[in-house]
């Protein structure tokens, strides 16, 4: 995955849809998601929000996601 890109969580999105849009088992449940983009420069957001922009010590993307429908197997 590039370095440029950026990820935020959100909580309002159709649960069933998305569950049989990534072709999910049955068995499995989507607690979360996870918008993946482009960010803009910190200077483009509200006063207040610019500053929490700050380098995170997660684990990289590539190491936590995958493209495309779940993998089977």
């Amino acid at each position: 995955m590039a370095e440029w890109l950026a990820t935020h969580p959100i909580s309002g999105f159709d649960h069933a849809l998305a569950h049989e849009g990534l072709g999910l088992p049955e068995d499995h449940d989507l607690h979360a998601a996870i918008v993946i983009g482009r960010q803009a420069p910190a200077d483009t957001l509200p006063e207040g929000l610019a500053e929490r922009e700050q380098p995170s010590d997660r684990l990289p993307l590539a190491d936590v996601v995958f493209a495309g429908r779940f993998p089977v197997g």
